[in-house]
């Protein structure tokens, strides 16, 4: 019976043992990869904050882009011209209907490589669309080949009609050396007279 007791009691110690020593193993296994685990985390962490910090100044350099408009004597800061990449070729969409959006617009000139943008131009009251639109390329072939290709084209239920698009012609240059650019330009008011006729 002793023999037995003395038994069971070295096989206790054993096996108390071998807990310890794998519990220890374990132990040592995850601390080894929280420490391989960490740089990572922290290289995730810097990866997300460098995007960030690009997105920022980007955003940034954006706003600071000041683009006048000139129509009619009036004089404009636009800053929806700010998203359109530079140095683009842009397209007129005309006869576009009112079930044409932005992505209706985007799915029909997006087989071109170099397609960059599109947009819908909508009334800010009824949001209904004014019947045309922009589509930008980054290429002047691909350019060339959509006015060819989808000139007359249905985009939804209307057949488009492509041309060059004009929106250059109403901005003013933006060199400091005009005196405009950060400036707010208030618009010419012409005061009408009345005269009595007799």
């Amino acid at each position: 019976m002793s023999n037995l007791l003395n038994a069971l009691s070295k096989l206790n110690k054993l096996y108390e043992q071998k807990k310890n020593e794998i519990n220890q193993d374990q132990i040592r296994k995850t601390e080894e990869q929280m420490k391989v685990e960490q740089p990572q985390q922290k290289q995730t962490e810097q990866q997300p904050q460098q995007q960030q910090q690009q997105q920022q100044q980007q955003q940034k350099r954006k706003r600071r882009m000041i683009i006048l408009r000139k129509c009619a004597g009036d004089i404009w800061e636009d800053p929806t011209l700010a998203d359109w990449p530079e140095g683009d070729y842009r397209l007129f969409c005309g006869n576009l209907g009112n079930e044409v959006s932005d992505e209706v617009l985007a799915n029909s000139f997006r087989k071109y490589p170099s397609f960059a943008r599109s947009r819908v131009i909508r009334d800010k009251r009824t949001m209904k669309t004014r019947g045309y639109g922009f589509v930008s390329f980054l290429n002047a072939n691909d350019y060339l080949k959509a006015f060819k290709e989808m000139n007359g084209k249905y985009v939804g239920n209307r057949p488009v009609k492509l041309s060059k698009s004009s929106w250059q012609q109403r901005s003013l240059h933006k060199k400091k050396s005009d005196g405009l650019v950060g400036k707010f330009i208030k618009p010419k008011i012409r005061k009408i007279k009345r005269v009595n006729i007799s």
